[in-house]
């Protein structure tokens, strides 16, 4: 047996030289695959996005015996379990933690339900998608021209819609809905869709220096107030009115961008809305706050929805009368919802379930628009963090107005903004790591782009 004294190099040492060198070797490679990963997660989270806003199937004949939402979520989901593979551990923000929460607290009101059946096929089959698609989204867009692209994507389908539907003029009752189902077909769900992306159309027509495009963007601000109207909604109608509040204040007046415009623009929003408007439209705005000038009732039997909900939240605290069913006939008096998204909320599955919802918006909120009012932010980010912003001021009155609180579009906005503060705070590490105050910002993550 030979003993080795010499001085060189030991052989479990140069071993481990030679893994390290080999993983450094590999960590371009890594970082490849990731990007590849990520980017086919995206293309799929994109089509998800077009099929969900421009429903397809309603304007090709055959596309509804394609199934490219379920095609597009499922590649979506597995490029993520994918990328989850190549992770120690997988970091999720606030406002996901508050939606998997809310989620569980769905779950754990089924067993209480009026209807288990319905609850169950609620919960587990459509409100488990929003979920998903929201996880994927806040995983897979990493940059602002993705965020930026999605955004414009469901711009530009409600635009659409309305420009077909006045075309055609469908109608519901006197009351223009929208030429395609799902989330159109209501007439109430049209005008709280456009008062929706009405800040992204603010956020458009100040990024673009074509004067051109600047005069199309404010064509389609114009053109969206008179589709509004057409729909004859009260609540669209407040929701329009926050909207253009917030796009005023956190787009015009905290991004300081083209100060003429946003003084001219709305005077110009004035006229065409007053224009648009006739003698019914002006009662039934009226009836807002003279409920004596209200013609079917409506006003009357809204407010005896709210006061039963508040009654069912107050009765079944903890886990309400199950998830989808205050519309049940034994709950609300006959299949109705109680078009107060917190109240609804808070009957149909407990009072931390309408928590869990507030919590989750406002934190949203508060976060998006400190970006807005920071100068070290990019003009671009800061322009969208304003419309985005804006957006959730109008949510936060489509949600008192209407039960929208199992639909996605108003998931969508909080993915939207978690990824803008993502975004960011990323730009903000990377400048102070060049800086070099890497150790400072790792200490500020909770205050993104905050001066």
């Amino acid at each position: 047996m030979s003993t080795d004294w010499s001085m060189g190099t030991p052989q479990a040492t140069r071993e481990w030289g030679q893994v390290f060198a080999q993983e450094s070797g590999s960590a371009p490679r890594l970082r490849k695959k990731w990007s590849t990963t990520q980017g086919i997660s995206y293309g799929a989270v994109l089509l998800f996005s077009i099929v969900y806003f421009a429903r397809p199937e309603d304007w090709i004949p055959g596309a509804n015996d394609i199934p490219v939402a379920k095609i597009a979520g499922s590649v979506a989901l597995g490029t993520f379990l994918l990328s989850l593979l190549g992770r120690a551990k997988l970091n999720l923000p606030r406002g996901v933690l508050l939606l998997l929460a809310l989620f569980g607290q769905l779950c754990l009101a089924i067993p209480f339900s009026t209807w288990r059946g319905g609850s169950f096929d609620l919960v587990m089959y459509e409100f488990s998608k929003i979920v998903l698609i929201v996880l994927l989204l806040v995983q897979a867009v990493d940059t602002f021209p993705r965020l930026r692209q999605l955004i414009f994507v469901q711009t530009a389908a409600v635009i659409t819609i309305a420009v077909v539907s006045l075309i055609n003029k469908t109608q519901i009752a006197g009351r223009m809905n929208g030429s395609i189902g799902g989330i159109f077909g209501n007439p109430n769900d049209l005008a709280a869709s456009i008062s929706l992306v009405m800040p992204f159309c603010f956020a458009f027509l100040l990024e673009t220096r074509n004067i051109v495009k600047k005069g199309v963007w404010l064509c389609t601000i114009l053109l969206l107030i008179y589709a509004l109207v057409a729909t004859l909604s009260r609540g669209g109608f407040l929701a329009l009115l926050a909207a253009t509040a917030g796009s005023l204040w956190y787009v015009g007046a905290k991004a300081r961008r083209c100060r003429r415009l946003i003084l001219v623009l709305p005077f110009a929003m004035c006229f065409t809305l007053l224009g648009a408007m006739h003698g019914n439209y002006g009662t039934r705005i009226q009836s807002i706050l003279d409920p004596t000038l209200d013609q079917n009732g409506s006003y009357a039997e809204r407010q005896g929805l709210l006061i039963r909900s508040l009654e069912l939240a107050a009765t079944h605290p903890l886990f309400g009368v199950g998830p989808g069913m205050f519309g049940d006939a034994r709950n609300s008096g006959g299949w109705k919802a109680a078009h107060n998204s917190y109240t609804e909320l808070a009957a149909e599955a407990g009072i931390l379930a309408s928590v869990f919802f507030i919590w989750m918006f406002v934190d949203c909120f508060a976060r998006v628009a400190r970006i807005s009012v920071n100068r070290v932010c990019d003009p671009d980010i800061r322009i969208f963090a304003g419309a985005l912003s804006a957006s959730l001021v109008a949510f936060f009155v489509v949600a008192f107005v209407s039960s929208i609180e199992y639909l996605i579009l108003p998931y969508f906005l909080m993915g939207y903004g978690t990824v803008l503060v993502s975004i960011s705070l990323r730009i903000r590490r990377r400048r102070a790591s060049e800086a070099g105050h890497g150790s400072r910002v790792m200490r500020q993550e909770h205050q993104p782009c905050v001066g």
